[in-house]
């Protein structure tokens, strides 16, 4: 179980023998994460670890020898923003059904990974995103990316690359979501948490107003 934590970097916890691990080797120290704010622990279905803080997003391998490899992400994030700088904050992560890494930061949109190619794709206003902050991104049942943020939900078609847009207007709470905090039910139906209380719905169910 890996456990993310404010400003104390990352630990795992073995349920086995009931042991927690602090990770401060130099594979962690180097980069910081030993001492970082933990926003997000995500194991994806290469068994890799990735973690978003307010530091960036890192990679974690574990090696045959118990040790580990850690690679940073900001580098590839900053030549798709265009922009030099130490690091964006990372509030989200999800691997959808295609293995695509999601990274949600703060202020800086939508990042998509591509873990075979090592690539990131940036998305903004000029692609049809309308929030700057992300903070929770979780998938459907027919494959549809949702996004919560700071101006609502989005649904992202991922056929056809196009967002579809919902705010308080359609039904919720609240445009302000809190930060991973969603859920997807056996039933296919989403959770999504707000500084009001919670929405939930299945995607399924939901008609677009006809312009």
């Amino acid at each position: 179980i890996w456990i993310g934590t404010f400003l104390s970097g990352l630990y795992s916890y073995n349920p086995n023998n009931e042991k927690f691990t602090h990770h401060t080797s130099k594979d962690f120290s180097k980069l910081n994460i030993n001492t970082s704010n933990i926003r997000k622990v995500l194991v994806d279905s290469d068994d890799n670890i990735w973690i978003g803080s307010r530091l960036g997003v890192f990679r974690v391998i574990k090696n045959s020898n118990s040790s580990y490899d850690v690679s940073s992400l900001n580098k590839k994030m900053n030549i798709a923003l265009g922009k030099k700088m130490e690091s964006s904050i990372v509030f989200s992560l999800f691997e959808d059904n295609n293995k695509y890494l999601w990274i949600g930061t703060k202020g800086r949109g939508l990042f998509r990974y591509d873990k075979i190619k090592d690539s990131i794709e940036w998305y903004n206003t000029s692609n049809g995103l309308i929030h700057e902050t992300i903070s929770s991104i979780t998938q459907d049942q027919l494959g549809h990316l949702w996004l919560a943020g700071n101006n609502g939900l989005s649904k992202l078609d991922l056929q056809n690359n196009k967002f579809i847009n919902y705010n308080k207007s359609d039904g919720l709470l609240s445009n302000n979501f809190n930060f991973n905090s969603v859920h997807k039910s056996f039933s296919n139906e989403l959770y999504f948490g707000n500084s009001k209380g919670i929405n939930f719905f299945n995607p399924n169910t939901i008609k677009n107003n006809k312009e």
